[in-house]
Protein backbone atom coordinates (compact mmCIF):
# COMPACT_ATOMS: atom_id res chain seq x y z
CA UNK A 1 0.00 0.00 0.00
CA UNK A 2 1.70 3.21 -1.02
CA UNK A 3 1.73 5.90 1.38
CA UNK A 4 -1.24 8.07 -0.39
CA UNK A 5 -3.69 5.18 -0.14
CA UNK A 6 -2.59 5.37 3.75
CA UNK A 7 -3.00 8.79 3.78
CA UNK A 8 -6.16 8.84 1.77
CA UNK A 9 -7.23 6.37 4.49
CA UNK A 10 -6.62 8.15 7.53
CA UNK A 11 -7.94 11.30 5.84
CA UNK A 12 -11.59 9.27 5.45
CA UNK A 13 -11.11 7.97 8.80
CA UNK A 14 -10.91 11.06 10.75
CA UNK A 15 -13.79 12.45 8.20
CA UNK A 16 -15.78 9.39 9.76
CA UNK A 17 -14.65 10.29 13.14
CA UNK A 18 -15.37 13.56 13.24
CA UNK A 19 -18.65 13.11 11.69
CA UNK A 20 -19.53 10.73 14.44
CA UNK A 21 -18.19 13.12 17.11
CA UNK A 22 -20.27 15.97 15.33
CA UNK A 23 -23.46 13.92 15.02
CA UNK A 24 -23.02 12.97 18.49
CA UNK A 25 -22.38 16.10 19.87
CA UNK A 26 -25.29 17.59 18.26
CA UNK A 27 -27.26 14.84 19.77
CA UNK A 28 -25.96 15.64 23.37
CA UNK A 29 -27.39 19.21 23.02
CA UNK A 30 -29.93 18.23 21.45
CA UNK A 31 -30.73 15.98 24.65
CA UNK A 32 -29.55 18.45 26.66
CA UNK A 33 -32.05 20.99 25.57
CA UNK A 34 -34.86 18.51 25.75
CA UNK A 35 -33.74 18.17 29.11
CA UNK A 36 -34.00 21.21 30.12
CA UNK A 37 -37.24 22.05 29.13
CA UNK A 38 -38.68 18.93 30.65
CA UNK A 39 -37.15 19.94 33.59
CA UNK A 40 -38.60 23.05 33.20
CA UNK A 41 -41.95 22.28 32.28
CA UNK A 42 -41.82 20.35 35.34
CA UNK A 43 -41.05 23.14 37.46
CA UNK A 44 -43.81 25.04 35.79
CA UNK A 45 -46.29 22.13 36.08
CA UNK A 46 -45.83 22.06 39.98
CA UNK A 47 -45.72 25.70 40.63
CA UNK A 48 -48.88 25.71 38.49
CA UNK A 49 -50.19 23.35 40.78
CA UNK A 50 -48.78 24.67 43.57
CA UNK A 51 -50.78 27.78 42.54
CA UNK A 52 -54.00 26.16 41.88
CA UNK A 53 -53.81 24.61 45.52
CA UNK A 54 -53.37 27.85 47.03
CA UNK A 55 -56.30 29.12 45.21
CA UNK A 56 -58.38 26.29 46.33
CA UNK A 57 -57.29 26.87 49.63
CA UNK A 58 -58.11 30.53 49.76
CA UNK A 59 -61.76 29.50 48.05
CA UNK A 60 -62.08 27.20 50.24
CA UNK A 61 -61.83 29.30 52.84
CA UNK A 62 -63.78 32.20 51.79
CA UNK A 63 -66.17 29.76 50.82
CA UNK A 64 -66.31 28.67 54.90
CA UNK A 65 -66.85 31.80 55.79
CA UNK A 66 -69.25 32.92 53.47
CA UNK A 67 -71.09 30.03 54.47
CA UNK A 68 -71.51 31.42 58.36
CA UNK A 69 -72.13 34.86 57.44
CA UNK A 70 -74.36 34.29 54.54
CA UNK A 71 -77.29 33.34 56.46
CA UNK A 72 -77.71 36.76 58.74
CA UNK A 73 -77.09 38.77 55.55
CA UNK A 74 -79.82 36.79 53.53
CA UNK A 75 -81.68 36.97 55.93
CA UNK A 76 -81.55 40.96 56.23
CA UNK A 77 -81.81 41.29 52.74
CA UNK A 78 -84.73 39.31 52.60
CA UNK A 79 -86.38 41.51 55.19
CA UNK A 80 -85.71 44.67 53.50
CA UNK A 81 -86.62 43.61 50.32
CA UNK A 82 -90.00 42.33 51.62
CA UNK A 83 -90.39 45.73 53.45
CA UNK A 84 -89.87 47.51 49.89
CA UNK A 85 -92.62 45.25 48.30
CA UNK A 86 -94.86 46.33 51.29
CA UNK A 87 -94.34 49.53 50.92
CA UNK A 88 -94.10 49.32 46.82
CA UNK A 89 -97.96 47.24 47.30
CA UNK A 90 -99.29 50.03 49.66
CA UNK A 91 -98.17 53.10 47.21
CA UNK A 92 -99.92 51.27 43.95
CA UNK A 93 -102.82 50.45 46.17
CA UNK A 94 -102.96 53.54 46.77
CA UNK A 95 -102.62 55.16 43.34
CA UNK A 96 -105.31 52.69 41.96
CA UNK A 97 -107.73 54.22 44.76
CA UNK A 98 -106.74 57.76 43.38
CA UNK A 99 -107.32 56.27 40.08
CA UNK A 100 -110.25 55.07 40.69
CA UNK A 101 -111.74 57.94 42.61
CA UNK A 102 -111.11 59.93 39.93
CA UNK A 103 -112.60 58.31 36.84
CA UNK A 104 -115.62 57.67 39.25
CA UNK A 105 -115.45 61.67 39.62
CA UNK A 106 -115.10 61.94 36.15
CA UNK A 107 -117.83 59.17 34.91
CA UNK A 108 -120.83 61.14 37.17
CA UNK A 109 -119.69 64.32 35.73
CA UNK A 110 -119.70 62.85 32.40
CA UNK A 111 -122.77 61.34 32.70
CA UNK A 112 -124.40 64.88 34.79
CA UNK A 113 -122.96 66.22 31.02
CA UNK A 114 -124.76 63.87 29.00
CA UNK A 115 -128.12 64.80 30.94
CA UNK A 116 -127.64 68.04 30.19
CA UNK A 117 -126.80 67.86 26.59
CA UNK A 118 -129.93 65.40 25.90
CA UNK A 119 -132.47 67.61 28.40
CA UNK A 120 -130.69 70.62 25.74
CA UNK A 121 -131.49 68.51 22.97
CA UNK A 122 -134.75 67.74 23.77
CA UNK A 123 -135.50 71.56 25.07
CA UNK A 124 -134.27 72.22 21.31
CA UNK A 125 -136.34 69.89 19.89
CA UNK A 126 -139.41 71.90 21.40
CA UNK A 127 -138.58 74.61 20.74
CA UNK A 128 -138.21 74.14 17.20
CA UNK A 129 -141.64 72.80 17.26
CA UNK A 130 -142.97 75.25 18.09
CA UNK A 131 -141.14 77.56 16.09
CA UNK A 132 -142.69 75.32 12.92
CA UNK A 133 -145.67 75.47 14.08
CA UNK A 134 -145.67 79.34 14.56
CA UNK A 135 -144.63 79.33 10.87
CA UNK A 136 -146.76 77.46 9.95
CA UNK A 137 -149.82 79.26 11.58
CA UNK A 138 -148.17 82.33 10.01
CA UNK A 139 -148.24 80.69 6.36
CA UNK A 140 -151.60 80.08 7.02
CA UNK A 141 -152.53 83.13 8.51
CA UNK A 142 -150.69 85.09 5.10
CA UNK A 143 -152.32 82.71 3.07
CA UNK A 144 -155.66 83.36 4.17
CA UNK A 145 -154.97 87.00 4.24
CA UNK A 146 -154.34 86.93 0.92
CA UNK A 147 -157.70 85.21 -0.10
CA UNK A 148 -159.46 87.51 1.76
CA UNK A 149 -157.80 90.24 0.14
CA UNK A 150 -158.28 88.35 -3.39
CA UNK A 151 -162.19 88.38 -2.13
CA UNK A 152 -162.11 91.64 -0.95
CA UNK A 153 -160.96 93.33 -3.69
CA UNK A 154 -163.96 94.69 -5.52
CA UNK A 155 -164.98 96.15 -2.22
CA UNK A 156 -164.25 99.68 -0.54
CA UNK A 157 -160.66 100.34 1.20
CA UNK A 158 -163.15 101.12 4.49
CA UNK A 159 -164.34 97.22 3.57
CA UNK A 160 -161.38 95.84 3.42
CA UNK A 161 -159.61 97.80 6.59
CA UNK A 162 -162.68 96.73 9.08
CA UNK A 163 -162.60 93.23 7.79
CA UNK A 164 -158.65 92.85 8.32
CA UNK A 165 -159.00 94.84 11.33
CA UNK A 166 -161.45 91.88 12.55
CA UNK A 167 -159.68 89.38 11.25
CA UNK A 168 -156.58 90.50 13.05
CA UNK A 169 -158.51 91.13 16.58
CA UNK A 170 -160.22 87.40 16.05
CA UNK A 171 -156.36 86.02 15.56
CA UNK A 172 -155.07 87.52 18.66
CA UNK A 173 -158.53 86.67 20.77
CA UNK A 174 -157.32 82.81 20.05
CA UNK A 175 -153.60 83.47 20.63
CA UNK A 176 -154.59 85.07 24.02
CA UNK A 177 -156.90 82.34 25.06
CA UNK A 178 -154.30 79.60 24.49
CA UNK A 179 -152.10 81.69 26.25
CA UNK A 180 -154.53 81.77 29.30
CA UNK A 181 -155.32 78.07 29.10
CA UNK A 182 -151.28 77.64 29.13
CA UNK A 183 -150.74 79.93 32.07
CA UNK A 184 -153.65 78.73 33.54
CA UNK A 185 -152.61 74.88 33.75
CA UNK A 186 -149.14 76.10 35.46
CA UNK A 187 -150.84 77.99 38.06
CA UNK A 188 -153.00 75.10 38.92
CA UNK A 189 -150.38 72.92 38.84
CA UNK A 190 -147.86 75.02 40.73
CA UNK A 191 -150.90 75.62 43.53
CA UNK A 192 -151.05 72.04 43.61
CA UNK A 193 -147.02 71.78 44.36
CA UNK A 194 -147.43 74.77 46.79
CA UNK A 195 -150.00 73.66 48.35
CA UNK A 196 -148.47 70.14 48.97
CA UNK A 197 -145.38 71.77 50.59
CA UNK A 198 -147.42 73.68 53.21
CA UNK A 199 -149.61 70.93 53.81
CA UNK A 200 -146.13 68.86 54.89
CA UNK A 201 -144.70 71.81 56.91
CA UNK A 202 -147.78 71.83 59.13
CA UNK A 203 -147.99 68.12 59.29
CA UNK A 204 -144.26 67.64 60.69
CA UNK A 205 -144.71 70.89 62.78
CA UNK A 206 -147.83 69.79 64.61
CA UNK A 207 -147.64 65.66 66.54
CA UNK A 208 -150.43 63.67 65.21
CA UNK A 209 -151.72 60.23 65.97
CA UNK A 210 -150.89 57.87 63.16
CA UNK A 211 -153.43 57.33 60.77
CA UNK A 212 -153.50 54.02 58.77
CA UNK A 213 -155.96 55.43 56.13
CA UNK A 214 -153.92 58.70 54.81
CA UNK A 215 -150.74 56.13 55.89
CA UNK A 216 -149.74 59.08 57.54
Amino acid sequence: MSVMMVVVVLFLAAFAVGLAMAWLLRRWVIQREFDEAHLEAKELLAEAESNASEIQREAESLLEEYAHQAPSELQSQIRQNEERIEVLSAQLKERETRLQKNFNQKSTIMQRLSSQVGQRKSQVAKRQQQFDKMKDARDRLQKEYKEKLTDLSPLSPDVIKEEIRTQLIQEEQRRISRITETIEGEIHADSEKIARYHLNIALNRFARPYCEERGI
